[in-house]
């Protein structure tokens, strides 16, 4: 029975002992991957401790001496209007500034520091972002100083989280520079530099002292990046060709840093606020208790610039978004606005990942945006930077009424704002109001609007919160002619309302939904776009190795749904976007449709290197499909290396083990040991030979007693005969 439990056991080992050998990859699969590197939460603003520690760079082509920049002029500079400006932006009057007591010289001149390559705007070819570079040589550079670097870790983590690095040469930014010049910038470095025992530097922010008069605006911009704000400029994105300016002039964050030539900035504004850890803001809550003239009213809340506190106020729209209604003027920097009064703005979630600094791309899907009054959407399509004609006055309304507010579902608010004077009669308020004390009746879909197959059916998601209630309405579309539904009844929870068409929804376009629902005497007003798509593409995870050093390709299989074909714009982001490229656009006209990643390593991986990113497939309204993509940098694998793989290695290992068990084992006659047991024992007899070759005598070698002993051996020598 044993026996045949052992051949049973063999033949297992050996079966899954070879199956193994074939399952490259296997083993990972049931292993833990380590987290890809995340940076730091960068440190927001600490009441009463912000320290910044500041250093002043010259380069043999831009001198201290030549250009008339140095440790005065720095600290005049972050004394005066840099003080000034954090102090009434904060209301924190306990800024301090610690000016590096030399000019350090960079090794390299300003251009090398600052010439922009294929890889990238101060990038080298090889992929190294130069100005990182240099301050990592200026941190070298200052380490034999005696610095406390203690008042600039403000969190205690032994990472320095305030530093300003100021040069002498001119900002690419500025217009002047040329191609050769330093951006000013924040980044985080490649690797953290180590300047005291455990303090590091891993994030700086840089800009130059070159500026003129106006210097101020741009390092304020970037010193705010280091406090956790975004760039709300139009970032560039292949995906959209169309021409907005964010929120232009009335933000830090835009191009507010150049208000009054860069000597006065914008204020930063509410949403730049709560991502600096400054957020002044109070949530509305709208229950609307009080109805009079069959007007439902909610509250009147007042208003004060920053300033004066600048008390705020932000209303929820979904989870994503929020609108913040803030007033401007009476200081020396809101003067130098476009205009003065209430500022509205939308700040939606939903648009992008402030961590990626890459949020207001697409007008259409903006992360931050200004409602303007005039309602002529000039920064939305570019017209201008911002105008006095954006700012609401007193009797202006915006929301449900006046100018129209909606989420990114395309939903018309419930409630109505109204700007009215405070209750002191001095001031400016906010009153509140809805015509219909609000509703129970909401969307539920994604945001921007429906995305279907072509010749699929179309259907639209709502929840009731109220009591039961039978649904009625009138819904259109621009290509599809008028959409009749069911009128059912909707008890409280989410249900699918199938809409049907007129016309057949021809594929890839874009058209609208509009009109509105109404349940239990609440009217839900609609205006959503749908993209009609002949082919969708699926999200999911892409997994695969390349090599460490030469040109490869990774094939990745897009799959899709529909019929017919549909192009989309293909965009690569992440890290990986570093050594991968793709095409410009991908046509979808089969189920598993090709797309090929030409790989160049440029000397950036290394063996065991995890590269990871995003392919975004973008459709023709902006919308997007996320490919995660991993890729395991590896060398080329010989016959050799396979035996090094996990799963090899333990395959050929049960196979030796299965084999051993069925090799035929030899039985020995037992004999007895010295303790009377008895023992198997096989002996082998070594015949001894003298120098000549002859056998030695038996009586040479003697066993007593089961003990072995040995006679002496004749030398070695040979003697001549």
């Amino acid at each position: 029975m044993q026996r045949i439990l052992t051949v049973v056991a063999a033949l297992l080992l050996l079966v899954s002992g070879a199956a193994l050998t074939q399952s490259e990859g296997w083993l990972t699969r049931f292993s833990v991957e380590p987290e890809s590197e995340q940076h730091e939460p960068l440190t927001p603003w600490q009441f009463g401790r912000e320290h910044w520690f500041v250093v002043v760079v010259d380069f043999s082509d831009a001198t201290t001496q030549d250009t008339g920049l140095g440790v005065a002029q720095a600290t005049s500079l972050m004394d005066g209007e840099i003080r000034d400006y954090l102090a009434l932006m904060s209301g924190d009057d306990d800024v301090t500034f610690t000016v590096h007591n030399d000019v350090v010289r960079a090794e390299g001149t300003s251009s090398s520091y600052g010439k922009d390559s294929a890889a990238g705007r101060d990038f080298s070819t090889d992929g190294e972002f130069l100005p990182g570079q240099l301050v990592a040589e200026v941190l070298e550079s200052m380490s034999k100083d005696q610095i406390d670097w203690s008042p600039h870790d403000l969190d205690d983590d032994g990472v320095v989280d305030r530093l300003l690095v100021l040069h002498t040469s001119r900002g690419q930014e500025t217009g002047s520079g040329g191609s050769d010049r330093i951006w000013s910038h924040f980044t985080h470095l490649m690797e953290p530099v180590e300047v005291a025992d455990d303090v590091t530097v891993a994030h700086y922010a840089l800009a130059t002292m070159r500026g003129g008069t106006g210097a101020g605006g741009t390092v304020v911009h970037e010193m705010l990046h280091q406090l956790g704000a975004i760039d709300l400029y139009p970032v560039h994105d292949p995906a959209w060709t169309g021409s907005w300016h964010g929120v232009g002039d009335w933000d830090i964050m835009a191009s507010g840093n150049w208000n009054g030539g860069g000597v006065w900035p914008a204020l930063p504004t509410a949403a730049s606020m709560q991502l600096i850890g400054l957020d002044t803001s109070t949530e509305v809550v709208l229950n609307f208790p009080v109805q009079r003239d069959g007007t439902c009213l909610g509250p009147t809340i007042d208003l004060t610039p920053r300033h004066q506190g600048g008390d705020l106020l932000r209303v929820d729209l979904t989870e994503d978004q929020r609108v913040f209604i803030e007033l401007k003027g009476g200081n020396a920097f809101d003067d130098r606005l476009p205009g003065t009064g209430v500022l509205v703005t939308v700040l939606d979630d939903a648009a992008g990942d402030p961590s990626d600094n890459e949020v207001n791309v697409d007008s259409g899907r903006p992360w931050l945006r200004v409602i303007e009054a005039d309602n002529d959407d000039g920064l939305l399509t570019g017209l201008d930077d911002g105008t006095d004609g954006d700012a609401f006055q007193l009797g202006d309304q915006f929301g449900a009424e006046g100018v129209l507010i909606r989420d990114h579902q395309g939903v018309l608010v419930p409630w109505t704002a109204e700007v009215v004077l405070s209750s002191d009669g001095n001031g400016t308020a906010i009153a509140f109001s809805a015509p219909e004390c609000g509703h129970g009746l909401s969307v539920d879909a994604a945001p921007y609007g429906l995305r279907v197959n072509a010749n699929a059916p179309l259907s639209l998601g709502l929840i009731n919160t109220d009591a039961p209630c039978t649904l009625t309405g009138s819904l259109r579309m621009d290509f599809g002619g008028m959409v009749t539904f069911e009128s059912v009844l909707l008890d409280e929870g989410a249900h699918v309302v199938e809409l049907n068409p007129e016309q057949t929804l021809v594929g890839d376009a874009v058209d609208r939904l509009s009109g509105s629902l109404t349940c239990s005497g609440t009217e839900l007003d609609l205006d959503m776009p749908v993209t009609v798509l002949n082919r969708i593409p699926q999200p999911y995870s892409v997994e695969d190795s390349i090599n460490v050093q030469e040109l490869s390709e990774v094939r990745v299989d897009v799959r899709n749904t529909g019929h017919g074909s549909s192009t989309y714009t293909v965009l690569i982001e992440g890290p990986l976007s570093r050594v991968a490229s793709a095409p410009d656009r991908i046509t979808l006209d089969h189920d598993m449709t090709p797309l090929t990643l030409s790989i160049d390593p440029s000397g950036l991986l290394q063996e065991g290197m995890l590269v990871r990113g995003e392919i975004h497939l973008v459709d023709l309204d902006g919308g997007r499909t996320v490919l995660s993509v991993t890729l395991t940098a590896e060398d080329e694998t010989t016959g050799f290396d396979r035996f090094r793989q996990p799963e090899v290695a333990i395959g050929v290992s049960m196979i030796l083990i299965g084999v051993s068990l069925l090799w035929p084992r030899g039985r020995s006659k037992p004999v007895d040991g010295p303790q009377g047991q008895q023992q198997e024992a096989v002996q082998h007899r070594e015949v001894m030979l003298d120098p000549w070759g002859r056998p030695i005598d038996q009586h040479d070698e003697v066993v007593q007693d089961g003990l072995e002993a040995h006679g002496e051996r004749p030398a070695t020598d040979r003697q001549p005969l």
